[in-house]
């Protein structure tokens, strides 16, 4: 799935509920502030203070998940005996949250032979 795939099932759910249904924009629209404001707020987050080590913040949206900012440490790597270096950065990490665990708990495993 992506991206288009993602607006035309907000768009056609949204047909559904509203009366007179959004527009292809509308949702495009929508669809882009809300992972703008997903982005924006995971940024804020983490720049409210600066991160020590192991030290983390979150951005939690109540059964879907919890993005989670942390600080990894550079590190030295070598590649066919070229030594690199990474600095320390930011990352995220997803983790789901209950209702859609119980979603993908309800999806069946194919069965192996």
């Amino acid at each position: 799935m992506n991206t288009i795939d993602l607006k035309r099932f907000v768009y056609n759910k949204a047909s559904e509920i509203f009366d007179p249904p959004l527009t292809h924009n509308d949702v495009h629209i929508l669809t882009s502030i809300f992972f703008d404001g997903i982005a924006h707020c995971t940024v804020l987050t983490a720049g409210r203070q600066s991160l020590a080590p192991g030290k983390e913040h979150n951005l939690n949206i109540r059964s879907f998940g919890k993005f989670t900012v942390r600080k990894r440490k550079g590190r030295v790597y070598t590649v066919r005996g070229e030594q690199y270096t990474k600095d320390d950065r930011y990352t995220v990490v997803f983790q789901p949250g209950s209702d859609l665990k119980r979603a993908l708990e309800e999806i069946p495993l194919p069965k192996t032979a």
